[in-house]
């Protein structure tokens, strides 16, 4: 018998970038499971629908929902699908899950890593701005300018001296940015179960880096990312969104001027994590059919 087909259900989204590597999501677990048919469908947005395509396909269907939590999308949408369609089952969504956590941490961690680079590219910059003189003419100048033999060492060891203890408290202040507090930004929904999705990310965010953790909804609950962000001045923003899109573009634009990951799916290469959590949401579903 032939296995089930993978129907792989986003939100959609109108961002290309975003489109993109939700496309790219879906291509690496049609790679993974080669005996298998991947189809790709939508919600909202972008075509084609999943409610259209589902009476079109023939056999046994798992949809798997590229959401992040529960809501109305799984619940009403995708049940729904469901339930007016034989041999047709619905998975779990995306999150909770650990694997998400190490994802979200990852992006942290590149958060840090990208920051002090460019930190140091400016003060670079800046170190070396006096350094350019004005050409002058040959002659009497330049002589008038030569330097001593003695005054110049001791003046490059004083100056070495006033810059050694300078990396430590650069490093501290690296460090402390590596255990500063972080908002979780998710997208929020009046569905009571994604409150509860979205405090069981936290807390596998929390119990994976080891740092406090802070909701904030861009949508439907409270607080919001700006109150947030207000009551927590020293917190970087962990964006828990899938892609780009309408949400990422809300957050950058409230969070203007703090530290703000890319989403799960960032345009490079797709996490394994990512496809191995899709595969693992089919198989499941897979079984109870």
């Amino acid at each position: 018998m032939s296995r089930p087909l993978l129907l792989a259900v986003s939100h959609g989204t109108a961002d290309a970038a975003g489109s993109r590597a939700i496309a790219a999501l879906v291509d690496s677990a049609r790679q993974s499971l080669p005996d298998v048919d991947v189809r790709a469908a939508f919600v909202d947005v972008q075509e084609p629908d999943a409610a259209e395509l589902a009476p079109r396909l023939g056999g046994r269907v798992v949809i798997v929902p590229l959401l992040l939590s529960s809501g109305f999308h799984v619940h009403h949408d995708l049940h729904g699908i469901a339930a007016r369609r034989p041999r047709t089952v619905v998975a779990d969504p995306l999150g909770p899950d650990p694997r998400l956590a190490e994802v979200l941490a990852s992006r942290l961690d590149a958060l840090h890593e990208h920051a002090p680079e460019h930190d140091e590219r400016k003060h670079e910059g800046h170190e070396h701005e006096p350094e350019h003189e004005p050409e002058r003419e040959p002659g009497g100048d330049h002589k008038r300018h030569e330097p001593e033999p003695e005054p110049e060492p001791e003046h490059d060891e004083r100056d070495h001296k006033r810059h050694e203890p300078e990396p430590e408290p650069e490093r501290d202040r690296q460090e402390q940015k590596r255990h500063a507090p972080v908002i979780l930004a998710v997208a929020g929904s009046r569905d009571e179960r994604s409150l509860t999705d979205a405090e069981a990310m936290a807390s596998l965010l929390a119990a994976r880096t080891g740092r406090d953790i802070h909701l904030a909804y861009l949508a439907a609950r409270r607080p919001s990312l700006p109150t947030a962000l207000a009551e927590h001045p020293d917190a970087v923003v962990s964006t828990f969104l899938l892609a780009r899109g309408y949400f990422f573009d809300l957050a950058s634009r409230q969070a203007a001027g703090r530290m703000l990951t890319a989403p799960l799916l960032d345009g490079g290469e797709v996490p394994p994590a990512l496809t191995d959590l899709v595969i693992s949401r089919y198989l499941d579903a897979a079984a109870r059919l």
